[in-house]
């Protein structure tokens, strides 16, 4: 794989190198990036006029001697330097007509000292308005302030040399969008240390990622309703209290909802219900009778979308969960009164049981009330076909245009549709790389889907835990080498297990491609060993961020991360972690972690080196 220059990393060498030649440095030479591009053509002719410039200095310095040439070697040098000076101007005129949108901030004071017209253009500005403001005219007020935002950027900048990630950014008139942005450090001759920053609008694909966010809520809400509903023994006040409690993280503001469901006379609510005016609800229903409500409010008002602060999916979404308390509650009532019914035909047996008449009667009763039971029964298997088949809908619908758009980019990124520039490569990778992401989530919420079903079918084999290891190494070697980490692999050639091997390399994937992504500089070692116990003991050891002691206990939980402030920079689904643990489990072993924040982290298993079924069987109910 070769390693991507990005568009400012290319300018800022090509800049720096225009400094140093201005400071009479003659040695330098620039890069080429083999792309035969403006920005190769331009370092073609820098390097030339470099080489011009060197040797009008020897020949200067061998004729020093001639007293009688010196003026007009002296001459000579004069003129070479002019031209130098009007290349500098030329390349300046090259970046200001760039496509790419690009500012240069003072690093001293954060004031803005250059915009290209596309920068201007992309923020609502006249030719050369910016300049002279300070760099947090350009950032959306958050839960912090322009000036705090821009502040905590600077501060970061000043500490690592750059910066790179998603940031809300507003136009002139006020309005609000995303960008990708991406900052470098340089020396300028005039301005002392600059930050050269090259933005791309994304608010569309942000737009997508929150659309699938909102769907994937949805999907999850349901799937656990249903799963509250299929637990042996619940009864409908617990099956009401733990609906009530699920459903505010599916709304798009969950951090200030709440929920109460109301039947009859009685509630079902969260412990920080409150009414106020942002209300949605819908009603439950058995046949055409009003049975009760589900209603979800907003503790604090929050910007109107389509009903009020709420999405129209949202809409759909409480209209599903009504329907389906409707026809849970019927299921569940009809399944009492037929164990009541049994009951009292039960008592009635012993009483009378000389009495042949009742008797019969008796029967032709525990015969309907058994086909009702039947019939309750053929109900269930429906709805839990529906469910499969609608997981399985769920997952064709969108991983079909996800595979599209992964493979379509693909292609148009491998120049099979012709050749595309840099800013168009810079964007079909970002929109590659996020239909990646979203379809690993998809494919962690399946896994989930069967892992808590129970319908996850082991492969067993024999094979070597060194092959194993080397796939996922050479896998995420190229991730490592950008980012400048080790990737160490400590793992026995000798050593053989029995076990599942997909699953086995799914868990590796999972831990070192976290260790690596929440490491910036040191190392990633992959190591095993094989205690006296004879299980086999497999530890990812990093150098990276560490974890705070209090963060410990929301590895293993679905849908959690940590540190919600790292999200944009390391994207992430918090699926990873539980599924590996539900796998190690499920291969008869356990999951440990070590770590110290600020300092690195270590993440150990173990597996049997030979699996058997028993073993799986001892460990899922040690693990209850």
């Amino acid at each position: 794989m070769k390693n991507k220059v990005s568009e400012p990393g290319r300018l800022g060498e090509i800049i720096e190198a225009t400094i140093k030649v201005a400071r009479g440095d003659y040695s330098v030479r620039v890069g080429l990036s083999g792309k035969n591009d403006e920005l190769d053509s331009l370092a073609i002719g820098l390097n030339m006029m470099i080489d011009d410039i060197r040797t009008s200095m020897e020949d200067l310095e061998r004729q020093r001697a001639e007293q009688s040439a010196l003026n007009k070697h002296l001459q000579q040098e004069i003129t070479e330097r002019k031209r130098a000076e009007e290349t500098l101007r030329f390349q300046a005129e090259i970046i200001a007509t760039l496509s790419e949108a690009v500012y240069i901030i003072r690093a001293s004071d954060g004031v803005i000292v250059y915009t290209n017209p596309k920068f201007e253009e992309m923020f609502g500005y006249e030719p050369g308005e910016m300049v002279g403001k300070n760099v947090s005219i350009v950032n959306a007020a958050t839960e912090k302030s322009p000036e705090e935002t821009a502040k905590e950027l600077i501060e970061f900048i000043n500490k690592t040399g750059g910066w790179r990630g998603e940031i809300q950014n507003i136009k002139k008139d006020g309005t609000l969008f995303w960008s990708y942005a991406s900052v470098s450090v340089f020396d300028h001759p005039e301005y002392g240390r600059v930050w050269i920053t090259v933005h791309t609008d994304i608010t569309e694909l942000k737009r997508v990622e929150h659309d699938l966010r909102e769907r994937v809520k949805e999907l999850w809400c349901l799937y656990g309703i249903t799963k509250i509903a299929e637990k042996r023994g619940t009864t409908l006040d617990e099956i009401y209290q733990e609906t009530a409690n699920l459903l505010p993280a599916s709304w798009q503001y969950a951090e200030v909802a709440c929920a109460r469901i109301v039947l009859g006379n009685k509630e079902f609510k969260t412990d920080n219900f409150k009414t106020t005016e942002w209300k949605q609800s819908a009603n439950i229903s058995m046949g055409e009778r009003k049975e009760g409500t589900v209603e979800v409010y907003y503790l604090e008002a929050r910007p109107e979308i389509d009903e009020g602060p709420f999405l129209n999916e949202e809409r759909r979404l409480i209209g599903a969960v009504a329907e389906r308390l409707g026809r849970t509650t019927e299921r569940i009532r009809a399944q009492q009164e037929l164990r009541e019914k049994n009951e009292q035909l039960d008592s009635q047996n012993e009483v009378l049981q000389s009495q042949s008449e009742e008797l019969m009667a008796q029967q032709k009763e525990l015969m309907d009330k058994t086909k009702e039971l039947e019939e309750a029964n053929v109900h269930l298997q429906e709805v839990d076909r529906l469910k499969s088949i609608f997981l399985a809908s769920m997952s064709h619908e969108l991983r079909t245009p996800l595979n599209s758009i992964i493979g379509f980019s693909s292609l148009i990124l491998q120049g099979v549709v012709g050749e595309i520039n840099e800013e168009q490569r810079e964007q079909l990778t970002y929109v590659n790389s996020s239909a990646n992401h979203l379809l690993s989530l998809i494919n962690d919420i399946l896994d989930i889907s069967k892992i808590e079903a129970g319908r996850i079918e082991l492969e067993l084999e024999e094979f070597r835990l060194g092959d194993v290891a080397i796939e996922v190494v050479e896998t995420l070697s190229p991730t490592a080498k950008l980012k400048g980490i080790r990737l160490l692999m400590d793992i026995s050639e000798d050593t053989t297990l029995f076990s599942d091997k997909r699953r086995l390399k799914q868990v590796l994937m999972n831990l070192v491609s976290n260790a690596v992504k929440f490491t910036n500089r040191g190392s990633v070692k992959v190591a095993s060993r094989i205690p006296a116990d004879d299980n086999l003991e497999i530890s990812i050891i990093d150098t990276g961020i560490g974890i705070k002691k209090e963060d410990i206990g929301k590895l293993f939980v679905p849908f959690q991360q940590v540190d919600e402030s790292l999200t944009k920079k390391h994207a992430g689904t918090g699926l990873g972690l539980y599924i590996s643990r539900e796998i190690v489990t499920l291969l008869g072993g356990d999951i440990s972690v070590k770590s110290e924040y600020g300092r690195g982290s270590e993440f150990t298993f173990t597996l049997p080196m030979h699996y058997v079924k028993e073993q799986r069987n001892a460990q899922s109910i040690s693990s209850r």
